[in-house]
């Protein structure tokens, strides 16, 4: 082999590898707030994204019309593994005797929104909940959930900590329901 038609060969190779792009993966901040009481716990949960959530790349608002996403800042995992795996989290200073309570859900939002103040983190979540009596589910909350909470900054990273706050908001939220206090509801018992 002539040695000039391998190196011919091979350098555009290398130059095409060195500009591959450098993607940044995140994730929710998996550790418990504490804001959740322990009152009851989370046995089940599952939570559904439309196709505009179910891509890798974060999501930006840039408008009440327009959205975009960020080009090297991606999920890790999806937003319904993360979630629920987040819900959990919220929920699992609960004692293991405590009542189970399910959820399902269907994510509507999970986004960043560019404001002239900067950015925040606005999540948007339509929550089926209830007891678990005698194996079966009771439906005892039918809600949509949504809060904003101001990011520490306009980057991926201090959008991602917004975020994990904002579900964290929504899972004491959640935890506050009328309906599912277990003083309130008379057959509430552990799966």
């Amino acid at each position: 082999m002539n040695i000039r038609w391998i190196a011919l060969t091979l350098i555009p190779l290398v130059a095409a590898c060195a500009s591959v792009p450098a993607y940044r993966y995140y994730t929710l901040d998996m550790r418990p707030s504490g804001n959740v009481s322990g009152s009851a716990r989370l046995d089940s949960v599952v939570v559904r994204v439309g196709e505009a959530l179910s891509k890798n790349e974060l999501l930006v608002r840039t408008s009440p019309t327009q959205i975009e996403y960020y080009a090297l800042d991606r999920w890790a995992s999806g937003l319904d593994e993360q979630i629920a795996e987040k819900l959990l989290a919220e929920f699992s200073t609960a004692s293991p005797n405590a009542p189970a309570i399910w959820i399902e859900s269907n994510l509507l939002a999970f986004e960043q929104v560019d404001t002239p103040g900067g950015a925040d983190a606005y999540v948007k979540i339509d929550v089926r909940a209830g007891w678990f009596n005698d194996g079966r589910r009771n439906t005892d909350v039918h809600r949509i959930y949504d809060r904003t909470v101001p990011a520490d900054s306009s980057t991926p990273d201090a959008v991602v900590q917004a975020l994990s706050r904002t579900v964290e908001a929504i899972a004491l939220d959640i935890a506050n329901e009328p309906a599912l206090q277990p003083q309130n509801f008379r057959g509430a018992a552990s799966q």
